[in-house]
Parts: C-alpha cells; sequence; structure tokens
C-alpha cells in the first residue's frame, strides 16, 4: 500500500491510498484538525491493470486526473463525471489538441490547480 497527502481546498489535505491488488481511495479532511471530517470522496477499483493518475485537486474541488495515453481530464466527484482538457502528458512530451494561445503566464500560478505532479 501507498499513501500520498495533498492540499485539499485553502486549508486542509487529502490522502490517496494506493492498493495495486485492490483498488484506490481518495479521503479528504473537509475541517482541517477535525479527526471526525475525514471523508471517502473516490473509490477506483482496478480495471484492466489499469488506474488513473490522481494529480491534484481543482479550485472548485474536482480531482485532476491523468487518463490512459496521458490524457487529462478533471473529475466532478458528485456527478462522477469526467471532462477531458485535450492535453496529453507523456515522459518527455505535452501536447494540445485544437488552438492555443502563447502566454507570458507563469506556470507556477496556474488557475484552477492546486497541485500537480507528474
Amino acid at each position: 500500500m501507498d499513501l500520498s497527502t495533498m492540499k485539499y481546498g485553502e486549508s486542509s489535505i487529502a490522502v490517496l491510498k494506493r492498493d495495486p491488488g485492490n483498488e484506490h481511495e481518495l479521503w479528504v479532511m473537509k475541517e482541517y484538525g477535525v479527526v471526525g471530517s475525514w471523508t471517502k470522496v473516490l473509490t477506483l477499483t482496478l480495471h484492466r491493470q489499469w488506474f488513473p493518475n490522481i494529480l491534484g485537486f481543482r479550485k472548485n474541488g474536482e480531482v485532476l486526473v491523468q487518463l490512459d495515453y496521458g490524457k487529462l481530464a478533471s473529475l466532478d466527484l458528485n456527478c462522477q463525471q469526467t471532462e477531458l482538457h485535450g492535453v496529453e502528458v507523456t515522459t518527455n512530451l505535452i501536447s494540445l489538441e485544437g488552438s492555443y494561445v502563447e502566454s507570458l503566464v507563469l506556470l507556477d500560478k496556474a488557475i484552477g490547480v492546486h497541485y500537480v505532479s507528474l
């Protein structure tokens, strides 16, 4: 079993429990420091030897995941729906579907993303 922590909201944390033989669970502490506020928000069950990679949370509470073939998507925890972002990340390459605009926006100031680890 593998445990990792990440920021949740403005002042709390989440824990991802990875169990390669069974399922992954995502737990969040809804109120920081209150043990009773721990809530399991997501369970991913093994499907054909593959799990989505959970990268972090967006500011709106959606979970940012990396799907098969490196595609990035947001998962709405309320309705369990995913929305693809048209971005594909592989080991040495990031590709975008559709058009884009060059920008000087600093990457560490990304809008809507609390934590990303690739």
